[in-house]
């Protein structure tokens, strides 16, 4: 092919054409509201975003080895934390169980210092709890126990850590986002989780 960047699918050359949006979003979007849009943002502005993504979820990866959280299920790029429900609730409760809170005591004494310096240092704006359920029953039950998990795991990070009160967001997602095994089926037992993100401050 003449100039231009290309690549090869099947032996056949095509141009390749840059989606800067489309990359940035794939980069970002699990740390940026849902309303942010990268298209209004410079590629300096983007870098930085980038820049302090990576340095908020390294240092939790490091945290959470410290307090000999390993097995915590984290995405090594966005820092979203995935807790299962069988650990914190009885089955079809919202109330913390016993278990659940001593893993919740784990948890926040190696996310929270993480990430109240991210906010005190401009990098994260606010922490979203999110509830989630498998896909047996009623839809608008399920949305209703995802709410209220969320809620309680929120509380109890308000309770512990009072400070981060107004930076904390609960929402509840039901049925959706469920979790697939290798075969493409519903996995319910991981399905039924809560999660918790941060959301990169953007102003």
């Amino acid at each position: 092919m003449d100039g231009g960047l290309s690549i090869c699918v099947d032996g056949k050359w095509y141009p390749y054409v840059y989606d800067s949006t489309a990359y940035w979003n794939g980069e970002l979007s699990d740390n940026l509201e849902t309303d942010a849009d990268v298209s209004s943002m410079s590629e300096d502005e983007l870098g930085e975003l980038k820049e302090n993504q990576t340095a908020v979820s390294s240092g939790l990866m490091g945290a959470f080895k410290e307090q000999g959280l390993d097995s915590t299920k984290i995405d090594e790029s966005t820092g979203t934390v995935q807790m299962d429900n069988n650990v914190l609730f009885a089955w079809d409760k919202a109330e913390l169980s016993e278990e659940g809170k001593a893993y919740l005591d784990q948890f926040l004494a190696a996310y929270v210092p993480v990430i109240s310096s991210a906010i005190e240092d401009g990098k994260v704006s606010t922490i979203v709890v999110e509830g989630y359920t498998d896909s047996a029953g009623d839809e608008a039950y399920n949305l209703k126990l995802s709410q209220e998990r969320a809620k309680t795991v929120a509380d109890y990070i308000k309770a512990g850590y009072p400070e981060l009160t107004n930076a904390i967001e609960v929402v509840g997602n039901g049925a959706n986002n469920l979790i697939l095994d290798g075969e493409g089926k519903e996995d319910a037992a991981a399905s039924r989780r809560v999660e918790v993100r941060y959301v990169l401050k953007t102003e």
